[in-house]
């Protein structure tokens, strides 16, 4: 009874404290010194002529917003994904600021259907729904600041020029649309809506040239800036150019105060986030589970978050084996708690800067440092327990008593020296099976990722299907094993025995087959795409529509008159090789042909047909199919890097294994397509349909997912880094790390 009190009171509390303190911080103003500025000026531009001035302006702008306090991010001649990135690490930045925000961005903007739109310097749109994928949307930009909390947030765009792309568009309407400015913020723009700026002739346009000069008069509160640049352009353009501004703050804003005036934004209510922080403080010490639980429904998007859930599982019976805690700290954040606790349990610290760090007697089960620089650490006693150092740089840094086990080694090879002493150190982290036992497992269950099978003999062994990603099968007997269809991905069979193995159909991605035996090897259709093939031992190999690890596919033992002509007969009126092609091409349509291998090389078809056809491992590099329809097709190790499938129907395709680097996905329907394996690393895939669709070892670093569905989605075993998923669904969606996320249900 006395329980139920206690969590009673302390919810109630919990409820309490926000009315109280947003009544306090709506009477008294917030005097603050914290000033953020992005500033972006793009003049060339790859696929229209260069601007004259916004690179000069965004220098001069920066120059002077750094004099009177601002600390500022300068980018010039962006790229989309830059834009991205600066707007998104502006929106961090301001978050829990309380401060003042600015935003500067000169160069082309257009609006579509009143949206504004910034144009970065890589777009090259041939309608304007293009513009809506590839541009920056001004929403964008308002949204980030909006929730980030702070105090005032000021937007100027110098971006009314002329639309260079208005002749390959149906429809084009001049200048920027007008923005209703949201609470807090004042929006300026160089122009009138709809009207248009001229770039200039000097080093910098007019409306800047103008700006420049009245920030820096003392006394002017912000209103009164744009109020003398609005005169003065308009004086000098002769009432051509009026430049307008959109305005909802309640407080007075100086970029420079008069003597004795204090800078001041009022704020209107605490935000959640600043909520959350003292919330904390009131609960962190709480051994009630039920308490912690109610903080992490109350606050699911706060940092506050993983700590509660973290002292919630110590609260709890230990985890099951194998299993890491829930960490999803990255970046700084995992950084600060490894240097501060010398713990960050399956933490991704890809890349970090941790030369001579004191990490001695740390916990680094399960964390990512692939490509950090550790040279001169303290590592001594250190647990690199199931951890990923590939690329790592661990020169002059002491490892003495360091744990290895299921260790991934800067070289790339398996680490397993302690295996039984890591189990000892960590009671919870599952052995790594080896030798025998590990045979054993494998022959009995058929799998044994992560495994060490060094030389262990398995001559002659029905191994079809197994799973073996990221095993060590350094100097193994594998003589006439049948190893049809299995996945080898990432693993280690340096000097082994394959002679007269079967290996058909094999994901051998990324293996390691240096100076390995492959006399009269059956590589026909394996993936052997990344691998390490040096000094290997061939003699009579097959090699027949093998994907060779420079992408390229080796048909020289295919026989002859088969695959490698790509021009088979037709057969049960299916048209297959050049006679495809070419009907495709005359058509628009070749619903179930055979069109394995074909080279479709920078094509260019709309609402093309090409249901239940077989495109698998041919060569799409560059190609736009938009709107067309690949449902039920074959996709199979095709290479699509580059290539635009927009708006596209792909339901039930496909394209384990395939190429889709950098490929544009976004309004294209995946539902239930089948992407395992596949390289999707910079891809787009906004606002796309991918329910049911499964994602099981692909790699998704850099892509963008925003507003895409992935509600029933498998993402077990992806690899899933710097993305962006914006409004993106979530629901019973299998995580890489086989958690299921309902967020969104």
């Amino acid at each position: 009874m006395i329980r139920k009190h206690s969590i009673f009171f302390v919810l109630l509390l919990l409820l309490i404290m926000p009315t109280s303190w947003a009544q306090e911080r709506a009477i008294r103003p917030v005097e603050t010194n914290v000033r953020q500025a992005l500033v972006i000026g793009n003049s060339k531009y790859t696929h229209t002529g260069p601007l004259r001035n916004p690179a000069n302006d965004a220098e001069a702008i920066s120059s002077t917003l750094k004099q009177l306090g601002f600390n500022v991010m300068t980018l010039t001649d962006a790229d989309q994904r830059q834009m991205d990135q600066a707007i998104r690490k502006f929106g961090a930045d301001l978050r829990g600021s309380n401060g003042v925000g600015l935003f500067y961005f000169a160069g082309h903007g257009m609006q579509i259907e009143g949206e504004n739109y910034l144009l970065p310097t890589d777009i090259n749109p041939s309608n304007e729904f293009d513009v809506t994928y590839d541009a920056v949307p001004v929403g964008k930009l308002l949204g980030q600041m909006e929730v980030a909390g702070n105090g005032m947030n000021v937007v100027i765009l110098d971006a009314c020029r002329n639309n260079p792309f208005a002749r390959s568009f149906r429809s084009s309407s001049r200048g920027l649309a007008q923005v209703i400015a949201p609470t807090g913020s004042f929006i300026s723009y160089a122009t009138a809506p709809g009207d248009v700026a001229a770039d200039g002739e000097g080093d910098n346009g007019l409306f800047t040239e103008k700006l420049l000069q009245h920030m820096i008069t003392p006394g002017l509160r912000l209103e009164e800036v744009f109020k003398r640049v609005r005169a003065d352009v308009q004086q000098d353009s002769s009432n051509k150019q009026v430049p307008w501004d959109s305005s909802s703050v309640t407080g007075d804003f100086f970029f420079v105060p008069a003597e004795g005036v204090t800078t001041t934004v009022t704020t209107e209510s605490a935000s959640n986030q600043d909520f959350a922080t003292q919330a904390w403080d009131v609960i962190k010490d709480s051994e009630d589970p039920a308490i912690l639980e109610e903080f992490i429904k109350m606050f699911p998007d706060t940092p506050q978050r993983n700590l509660a859930k973290l002292k919630l599982m110590t609260l709890k019976l230990s985890p099951s084996p194998d299993v890491l805690p829930d960490n999803s700290l990255s970046g700084e954040a995992a950084k600060k708690q490894l240097l501060e606790t010398k713990e960050c349990v399956g933490c991704d610290l890809t890349g970090a800067y941790l030369w001579k760090a004191e990490l001695g007697e740390s916990n680094l089960r399960g964390v990512d440092l692939r490509g950090a620089y550790l040279r001169g650490a303290n590592l001594v006693g250190t647990n690199f327990n199931n951890a990923k150092l590939n690329g790592a740089d661990l020169k002059e840094t002491n490892l003495q008593k360091a744990i290895f086990c299921n260790t991934t080694m800067p070289d790339g090879s398996i680490n397993n020296n302690d295996c039984k002493k890591a189990s000892q150190a960590s009671p919870e982290v599952g052995v790594v099976l080896s030798g025998e036992t590990a045979k054993k497992r494998l022959l009995d269950t058929k799998e044994c990722a992560h495994c060490n099978l060094d030389k262990v003999d398995l001559r002659e062994a029905d191994l079809r299907g197994v799973d073996l990603r990221n095993v060590s099968l350094t100097k193994a007997y594998l003589w006439k094993a049948n190893l049809e269809g299995a996945n080898l991905e990432g693993a280690n069979l340096s000097y082994s025995n394959l002679e007269l193995v079967n290996l058909k159909d094999a994901n051998l991605k990324k293996a390691n087959l240096q100076n390995a035996r492959l006399v009269e090897t059956k590589l026909t259709r394996a993936n052997l795409r990344n691998a390490n093939i040096s000094d290997v031992q061939t003699y009579k190999t097959q090699f027949c529509e093998t994907i060779m690890p420079d992408g390229k596919i080796e048909n020289s033992s295919c026989p002859q008159g088969s695959y490698q002509s790509y021009a088979k007969p037709e057969s049960n009126g299916i048209l297959s090789g050049e006679a495809a092609k070419k009907k495709l091409l005359e058509t628009n349509e070749c619903v179930g042909c055979d069109l394995r291998g074909s080279d479709l090389r920078k094509v260019h078809l709309y609402q093309a047909n090409l249901a239940d056809a077989d495109l698998s491992q041919s060569d799409l590099r560059g190609s736009i199919f938009y709107a067309s329809n690949f449902s039920g097709a074959n996709l199979t190790q095709a290479n699509l890097e580059e290539a635009s499938l927009r708006d596209s129907d792909l339901s039930n395709a496909n394209l384990s294994n395939a190429e889709l680097t950098s490929a544009k996905f976004q309004g294209t329907i995946l539902r239930k397509a089948n992407l395992t394996g596949a390289q999707l690393s910079k891809a787009r895939l906004d606002i796309a349909d991918l329910r049911a669709a499964i994602l099981k070892d692909t790699n998704l670093l850099e892509i963008t997912f925003n507003g895409a569905d992935l509600r029933e989605a498998n993402l077990r075993g992806a690899i899933l880094k710097d993305h962006w998923t914006d409004y993106t669904k979530f629901c019973n969606t299998t995580m890489p790390d086989g958690s299921i996320n309902n967020d969104g249900c």
